[in-house]
């Protein structure tokens, strides 16, 4: 292992962030963050290397006194209008609040933020200091270093616990077995070899795969000795395709064994007083504006993992979705079906389990092909690593689309513009303000109401054309259809405020009511404003009473009723 603090300045060309981690510590009012940095060297050599940063000051602002002679909110102030603080994370709060002038508030930064004096909070400090990076070093980028997880589970006595998992990275491989699955086979390692020469020939020929094959006590040793190779071997991405499923295992294996998972999942160098575990779920379901609950499809979660490490745990299912969000959904999100789709390749298949499909093959081949099945558990790891090579999601599109933001904000494209805007007003030398709790002013009872502004075509004028495909009532049509379609305004937001120009400097009054006309036809009308020359027969006739094309049409017909 080469000790970095040892490497001459002179030999460093740049210093990369992958990522960072923020460990709080509230009850000593201190916090670490641990950064994933690569060291380029200028012989053309990089060095993955763990950076630990005490106290770490990130930046805020507040309006200068003579400037605070207003009520509303600002989107940005001149910086020159504003006076610079720094604090670190973990003080963030207490800081604000003495800044403000107001050190015996006790509420949270989100209501401290209520203020329309305070700016810059809400850009997290780990996006700052990967920002900071970038910033420093702008030509320094290297595509992230994939490792591959994946852990099968018991079907056969029924507590579906880990029996064994493998870790794989380039040309290293390691896979943990539980003794008890192994119990009874002789010679088990040896054979598995052999197995593994014999299904894997291809793979070890182009890869130069190395196994490492270990037989551990329990399914919680599963998880701690995949773990550790992965603080040993420091990939920046561990993946696993669902990571849901590998996650909850987790915490049923920590919860049965009564197991910390700081140990486990913490960098062995992180102190002992700022290691942290949180993990996540990505919502299963979401809620539309009329009320409506909507289940969400697995691929279409984020899941976020959070714990000081060399590496960064991850959903490849997730992942490819997000970066394919314009293009229509896949009917099948399995590893498998993208497997063929992009590789032309499928998992392991064993010709005495093909008349087995689902849990009746897992079951089939515990009960039956033992070792066969271990090497089925390691081959799922090889192919998620070649169609991540294949199609470089994870190595190179994610971490370039996602910028400075942190990986866990990769979802929330507002979260995302929330960076993006931070550091842009700040190029116009501006600071964008604060958000808070409550963002609503007085006068938003006044004016058109902002709910309820997704449009939806009504039931009524849905035409009655669905299939008639009850057998005992031929004539009855359902609201089944064959062909269904959907059109929605493209990346509407925030391209429409940028075209129009939308701001609070910008706007100088906004409509209250128009009087004879329905609140209803008035949200409509504003939402179809962008398409004026399309929609502007309906603007006159539903908003200035013009009459309609009917009404002009019979009047023709009335004035100039032809002759013959």
């Amino acid at each position: 292992m080469i000790d970095v603090n040892k490497i001459p300045k002179e030999d460093i060309k740049s210093r990369e962030c992958k990522f960072a981690t923020y460990c709080p510590n509230k009850e000593t009012g201190e916090d670490l963050h641990v950064i994933k940095e690569v060291i380029h060297l200028k012989d053309g050599t990089s060095i993955p290397n763990l950076k630990m940063v005490k106290n770490f000051k990130r930046p805020f602002w507040v309006t200068r006194k003579g400037y605070q002679n207003h009520k509303d909110k600002k989107e940005w102030e001149d910086e020159d209008r504003l006076t610079r603080y720094e604090s670190s994370q973990v003080r963030l709060q207490q800081a604000v609040a003495k800044a403000l002038g107001t050190p015996w508030v006790r509420g949270s930064l989100r209501d401290l933020a209520a203020s329309p004096y305070l700016y810059g909070t809400d850009i997290s400090s780990t996006a700052v200091i990967k920002k900071k990076y970038q910033d420093t070093y702008p030509d320094s980028f290297s595509r992230f270093k994939i490792a591959a997880f994946d852990i099968e589970t018991d079907m056969i006595n029924g507590d579906e616990r880990a029996i064994m998992g493998s870790l794989t990275f380039k040309d290293k491989i390691y896979t943990a077995i539980t003794k008890d699955y192994l119990k009874g086979i002789a010679d088990a390692i040896p054979r598995l070899h052999e197995l593994l020469n014999e299904h894997l020939k291809d793979y070890i020929k182009t890869r130069g795969l190395k196994f490492e094959i270990e037989i551990v006590n329990n399914d919680l040793d599963v998880f701690k000795r995949c773990f550790a190779k992965a603080h040993e071997w420091g990939p920046d991405f561990v993946t696993v395709w669902n990571l849901d499923f590998e996650m909850t295992k987790f915490e049923q294996s920590l919860a049965y064994h009564q197991a910390d998972p700081l140990p486990i999942v913490c960098d062995p160098s992180v102190p002992e007083e700022y290691r942290s575990f949180r993990y996540i779920r990505g919502k299963n379901k979401k809620v539309t504006a009329s009320g409506k609950v909507i289940p969400v499809r697995p691929a279409n979660r984020w899941h976020t993992a959070l714990f000081p490490a060399k590496w960064y745990l991850i959903d490849s299912m997730c992942a490819y979705r997000h970066l394919r969000l314009s293009k229509p959904e896949e009917p099948d999100y399995s590893l498998d079906a993208i497997l063929q789709k992009h590789l032309n390749l499928t998992k392991l298949k064993f010709p005495e389990a093909d008349k087995y499909e689902g849990e009746r093959w897992h079951e089939f081949m515990q009960s039956n092909m033992k070792l066969p099945y271990i090497v089925y558990n390691i081959f799922d790891c090889i192919a998620l690593e070649l169609l991540d090579e294949k199609i470089d999601d994870l190595n190179i599109n994610l971490p370039t689309a996602n910028e400075h933001s942190d990986f866990e904000s990769f979802k929330s494209q507002p979260k995302r513009t929330i960076d993006d805007m931070h550091y842009f007003v700040q190029s116009h030398k501006k600071v964008i303000a604060s958000t808070s709790s409550d963002m609503g002013d007085g006068f938003d009872d006044e004016t058109v109401d902002l709910r309820g502004w997704i449009v939806t075509l009504p039931a009524y004028m849905v035409h009655d054309n669905g299939l008639a495909c009850i057998k005992e009532d031929p004539g009855y049509k359902t609201n089944i259809r064959t062909f269904s379609a959907d059109l929605d305004v493209a990346a509407s937001y925030p391209n429409g405020e940028l075209c129009f120009n939308i701001s609070k400097e910008t706007t100088l009054k906004e409509l209250v009511e128009i009087h004879g006309v329905d609140a209803d036809i008035v949200k409509m009308n504003t939402i179809n404003l962008s398409g004026g020359f399309t929609n502007a027969v309906e603007f006159c006739t539903s908003t200035l009473h013009a009459p309609t094309l009917f009404d002009l049409l019979k009047e023709y017909n009335r004035e100039y009723k032809p002759a013959f």
